[in-house]
C-alpha cells in the first residue's frame, strides 16, 4: 500500500503570559503559563488546554525586574494530547505579555552566616593574634560576597583580623549587605574569646646536681641545667605533690634554677617547662630526680660574738649559719668541755630565752659553747667569751642650736654665719670634751660649757667624748658630725611670656624673681646677662622685633640663680583685617543692651564715678568721645547732624590663621591701615549732584580702646592729614591698639553752612537744631578737656537721656525710617574686636558734662 504522510498543521499564538519566578544569576528564560496561551488555526474541536508549551520564553536579562515581553525559541516545542499536532508559526517573534509583564523576583537571603572561633593564629606582629573569619555554612552564589567586622567597627570585605591581644574577647559580625537580586543576611553577634595557643613541646633537662653551699657547707645547692630559654624552674622534695603555676621561677630570675638549703641524703625533683608567654600558654613540665649526700652541721652564730664587752645584763642569741630542716640548736655556759654532748647540754628555746650576767657583780667573762644538732649529722661547735664590764657614760649628742627655744636641731646643714652648736650627755657629772678640726678629742682637748655654745662659719666636723672623774664609769665612745654650710640658690626668674611665642606685633615682657630682694638683670639680643647688663627696674618693657629674652638673679649670701630664656619671634605671614558692623545699642523690646565688652563697661563704670558722669555706661563712652571730638577742626565744622555712632568687630587673618579676638601681639609693629566706605548719606547726596564727590568732604574719626591697660581713658583721633580720601572710600593708617574699640564719622559743612553756624552760634553759644533742640558748640577748645564752653544753654537738662539726645539731634538726618534705635552703621572700619566709636558732638552730651560737674567753688571735683 502506499504510504502517506500527515504533516503538522501550522498555528499562531495570538497572546500569551509568562510565570514569574525568583532571580537566578545568568538565567534569561521564564516558563509560559500554558493556561493563558490563544492560538489561532485550531483544528475542528481542538482547545488550547489539549496543547502544552514546553519550550521556555526569553527575556531581555536575568536581573531582577518586571518584563513586557518574550521571545519565543525557534522552533517551539508542543506537549499535550494534541501538541504533536501543530506547529508555531510565529516562532521566534517577541511576544508582547499582558501589561503586569513577567517578573523576576528577588532571590531569597542566604542563611544566617555562623562563624568558627577557633579559626586564628600567631600574627606577624609579636605577641599578638592575627583571626580569620570562616564561615561554616556559606552561600555558594557567586554574588554573595560577605563582609565582616570585629567590635561594631567599619565593614570590610577581607576575613583576617590582625593586632588581637591574646585573651581578649571579641564580638564578630557577618552580613551579605543584599542587592536587588539577592536579598541580604545578617549574622547575630559572636563573642570569641582569644584565649592563649597551647604549647606542645616540652623543654630538655640536660642534668641535675648538687654542690655543697659555700656558706657552711651545712646544704646542699641544687642546679638544674636547661640549654632551653624561655622556660621556669622548680625544685622540690620527691613526694611534695606536683608544683603549682606560682611555685615555678622564670629563667628570667636570678637563680631560678637553683635550690638553696637542699638536706642531706634526700631525693628531690627538678622540674622545667617552658613559660607562659604572651601567646602560649605553659608547656607540661619535663622532671629529672637525685638523691643528696650526708653532711656536716657548720658551727653555729652566736651574738654577741666572741670578746664583746657588756654592761649589766646581755642576751645571747644561737642561729644556725644556714637553717636545716630538722636541726636543733643547745648550748653550755662555762662548760668544762670544748666539744660538748647533747645530753650535757640546753636546749636553745629561741631570741629571749638566753640572758647573761645578771648574778655578776663586777667584772668576769662568762664562756658560751653552741651548737646544731640533728641525727646521722656531725656537728661543729662555735664558741664566745663575753666580758661583763662598768657602765660607760653616754655618748654626747652633737646638734645645731635651734631657735629660741634652746631646742637642738637634728639636721646637719645650716645656712648662716655664726650658727650655735650644743652638745649634751645625759650622764649626771659627766665632762664633755671636743675638737673642732677631724682630730680625735681627748682629755687635753677643750672643755665645752653649755653657756658658750661653740659658733661656726663653715663646713666643720665636731667631735666629742664625755668621761665621769669619780671613776664610776668609763669613758663614752668618741660622737662624731659633721655640719654642712648651705648656700641657697636665688630663685630663677620667671619670663612672661613663659614660652617661645610669635607675634605679628610686639610682646610686653615681665620680670620677677620668688626670692625677696633679688635684682634681676637681663639681656634682649640672647647673650647671657652679667651683672653688667640691664637692670630690671620692676617695671614691663616692650620689645617690637625679634629677641631671646635671658635674665637672671643674684642677691648677697646666694648662689645666682640659673639663667633662663624667652625667644620672641616675629610672623612673616601677612597681616590682614577682616571686619564687620552693627547699631551701637541693641534693641530687645523695651530694653536697651549697649554693646560694649565687659572690661571696658567696668573701666567706664570707674570713670563715671571719677568723672560724676551721670546715666549708663554708654553716656560716659558716647561724653568722653565727643570731649575729644570737641577739639578738632574749628567751630561749625562738626556739627551733630552729621555724626553717626556705629559697633563694629574685628577678625584679623595672619597668614592662613583667623583670630576673631586679637591682642596687641596679633598686630604688625607698624599697625594696619583701614579702608572706611563713605557714609551712605554721602553717596546718596553726591549721587544726585554730578559735579559733587564724597572726597570733597572733611572728616574725623574716633575711637575708645575698650580692652587693655588704658581701657576707656586712651583715645585715638583722626583728622585731616591723618584722613586719606580716595574716590572710592577713607583710609587711616596705624591701628594697632589691642583691644575693642568703637567708631564715629563727622563730615564737614560748605562755607555757606559754616558761616551760618558761626552767625547763629557764636563761640561758645549754642544752636538751633530743626527740631527745635539746641547744640552747643565749644570755644577755642584745648585738648582733653571742654574749656570755657562746658556750660550749656537752651533747652535740655542734665536728667535727659544721652541716648534721646542723640536719636534727637540724629533724626533730622536718618532715613525716616521711625526708628531711631536702629542706626545703619555708615563707616566700617578695621578693628581688633568690639568697641565703641563716636565722632559726635551733641548738645544733650554737653549739657550732661555741664549738669554733672560740680563748681570748684563747692570743693568738689569740676568736670573738664
Amino acid at each position: 500500500m502506499p504510504a502517506y504522510e500527515i504533516k503538522q498543521k501550522p498555528i499562531t499564538i495570538k497572546s500569551l503570559a509568562a510565570i514569574d519566578r525568583k532571580y537566578e544569576k545568568g538565567r534569561m528564560d521564564v516558563d509560559i503559563d500554558n493556561n493563558s496561551v490563544v492560538y489561532e488555526g485550531l483544528e475542528g474541536n481542538d482547545k488550547a488546554s489539549d496543547i502544552t508549551i514546553e519550550s521556555k520564553g526569553n527575556i531581555a536579562n536575568d536581573i531582577v525586574g518586571t518584563y513586557p515581553s518574550v521571545t519565543l525559541p525557534q522552533p517551539v516545542q508542543l506537549g499535550g494530547n494534541k501538541g504533536k499536532n501543530y506547529e508555531i508559526v510565529n516562532a521566534g517573534e517577541v511576544m508582547t505579555l499582558p501589561p503586569d509583564g513577567v517578573e523576576i523576583l528577588q532571590a531569597d537571603a542566604p542563611a544566617e552566616p555562623i562563624l568558627a572561633k577557633d579559626t586564628y593564629e600567631l600574627s606577624a606582629k609579636e605577641g599578638m593574634f592575627i583571626y580569620t573569619a570562616t564561615i561554616t555554612n556559606p552561600d555558594e552564589r557567586e554574588e554573595v560576597v560577605y563582609e565582616y567586622r570585629m567590635d561594631g567597627g567599619e565593614w570590610q570585605k577581607t576575613t583576617q583580623f590582625d593586632n588581637i591581644e591574646p585573651e581578649s574577647k571579641h564580638i564578630f559580625e557577618v552580613r551579605y549587605e543584599g542587592n536587588e537580586n539577592i536579598a541580604g543576611c545578617m549574622s547575630k553577634p559572636q563573642e570569641i574569646t582569644f584565649t592563649k595557643l597551647e604549647n606542645p613541646n616540652k623543654p630538655v633537662i640536660r642534668d641535675f646536681q648538687f654542690s655543697l653551699n659555700p656558706e657552711g657547707e651545712q646544704s646542699f645547692i641544687g642546679t638544674i641545667m636547661c640549654d632551653e630559654k624561655n622556660v621556669e624552674y622548680f625544685i622540690g622534695e620527691k613526694g611534695g605533690g606536683e608544683p603549682t603555676d606560682d611555685d615555678y621561677r622564670s629563667d628570667e630570675e636570678a637563680g631560678s634554677h637553683l635550690k638553696l638549703n637542699c638536706g642531706a641524703r634526700t631525693e628531690y625533683v627538678a622540674y622545667v617547662r617552658y613559660r607562659e608567654t604572651a601567646t602560649h600558654q605553659h608547656s607540661a613540665p619535663s622532671t629529672l630526680s637525685k638523691t643528696t649526700d650526708p653532711l656536716t652541721l657548720k658551727a653555729p652564730i652566736i651574738t654577741p660574738p666572741d670578746g664583746t664587752t657588756f654592761v649589766g645584763t646581755q642576751e645571747v642569741t644561737i642561729k644556725q649559719k644556714a637553717e636545716v630542716e630538722g636541726a636543733d640548736l643547745y648550748y653550755t655556759i662555762d662548760g668544762d668541755t670544748d666539744t660538748p654532748q647533747i645530753e650535757d647540754s640546753i636546749r636553745y628555746e629561741g631570741d629571749g630565752s638566753l640572758v647573761i650576767g645578771e648574778d655578776i657583780e663586777g667584772e668576769q667573762t662568762i664562756t658560751i659553747r653552741a651548737f646544731a644538732f640533728k641525727n646521722k649529722y656531725e656537728y661543729e661547735v662555735a664558741v664566745a667569751k663575753l666580758t661583763k664590764v662598768l657602765p660607760p657614760v653616754e655618748t654626747p649628742v652633737i646638734s645645731l642650736k635651734a631657735g629660741e627655744d634652746n631646742e637642738e636641731d637634728e639636721e646637719d646643714e645650716f645656712e648662716h654665719k655664726n650658727q650655735e652648736v650644743m652638745i649634751t650627755c645625759e650622764t649626771e657629772d659627766a665632762v664633755i670634751y671636743y675638737t673642732l678640726d677631724g682630730t680625735e678629742p681627748t682629755r687635753e682637748s677643750k672643755k665645752f660649757s653649755p653657756k658658750r655654745p661653740i659658733k661656726i662659719d663653715d663646713t666643720t666636723v665636731v667631735k666629742a667624748f664625755a668621761i665621769r672623774k669619780d671613776g664610776t664609769m668609763s669613758d663614752s665612745a668618741i660622737a662624731e658630725k659633721e655640719f654642712t654650710r648651705i648656700w641657697l640658690d636665688v630663685a630663677p626668674p620667671e619670663i612672661h611670656p613663659e614660652e617661645d611665642v610669635e607675634v605679628a606685633g610686639s610682646k610686653q615682657v615681665k620680670l620677677n624673681c620668688e626670692t625677696e630682694g633679688a635684682v634681676i638683670y637681663y639681656t634682649t639680643d640672647g647673650s647671657d646677662p652679667t651683672r653688667d647688663s640691664n637692670k630690671y627696674r620692676n617695671k614691663p618693657f616692650r620689645v617690637t622685633a625679634p629677641a631671646t629674652i635671658k635674665a637672671f638673679a643674684v642677691k648677697d649670701d646666694m648662689n645666682d640663680s640659673p639663667i633662663v630664656s624667652v625667644s620672641i619671634n616675629k610672623s612673616e605671614s601677612t597681616v590682614e583685617a577682616h571686619t564687620e558692623f552693627g547699631p551701637f545699642v541693641q534693641d530687645e523690646g523695651d530694653v536697651h543692651h549697649p554693646l560694649l565688652s565687659p572690661e571696658l563697661k567696668e573701666a567706664l563704670s570707674v570713670i563715671k564715678k571719677e568723672e560724676n558722669i551721670e546715666g549708663d555706661e554708654v553716656a560716659a563712652a558716647e561724653y568722653l568721645l565727643i570731649r575729644e571730638l570737641d577739639v578738632l577742626g574749628a567751630p561749625g565744622d562738626y556739627i551733630p547732624e552729621n555724626m553717626e555712632l556705629c559697633n563694629l568687630k574685628l577678625w584679623i587673618k595672619i597668614g592662613d590663621r583667623l583670630i576673631e579676638e586679637p591682642k596687641l601681639d596679633d598686630f604688625p609693629a607698624e599697625g594696619l591701615t583701614i579702608k572706611v566706605k563713605y557714609p551712605d548719606e554721602i553717596v546718596a547726596a553726591t549721587a544726585s549732584r554730578p559735579e559733587a564727590r564724597c572726597e570733597n568732604y572733611n572728616y574725623a574719626i574716633a575711637h575708645m580702646v575698650s580692652k587693655g591697660d588704658n581701657v576707656g581713658r586712651e583715645i585715638e583721633r583722626w583728622h585731616g592729614e591723618r584722613i586719606t580720601k580716595t574716590p572710592e572710600c577713607l583710609v587711616i593708617e596705624g591701628i594697632k591698639s589691642a583691644s575693642p574699640l568703637a567708631i564715629a564719622w563727622t563730615t564737614s559743612q560748605s562755607e555757606e553752612n559754616k558761616n551760618k553756624y558761626e552767625k547763629e552760634s557764636p563761640p561758645g553759644g549754642t544752636i538751633q537744631n530743626p527740631d527745635g533742640s539746641q547744640t552747643y558748640v565749644s570755644s577755642n577748645p584745648v585738648s582733653g578737656s571742654q574749656g570755657e564752653g562746658a556750660a550749656a544753654s537752651g533747652g535740655s537738662t542734665g536728667a535727659a537721656s544721652v541716648s534721646d539726645a542723640v536719636k534727637s539731634a540724629l533724626s533730622t538726618i536718618l532715613p525716616k525710617t521711625g526708628d531711631t534705635n536702629k542706626i545703619i552703621a555708615w563707616i566700617v572700619v578695621a578693628v581688633i574686636s568690639v568697641g565703641v566709636i563716636i565722632g559726635v558732638r551733641m548738645k544733650s552730651r554737653k549739657d550732661k558734662a555741664k549738669g554733672n560737674g560740680k563748681d570748684k567753688k563747692d570743693g568738689k571735683k569740676t568736670k573738664k
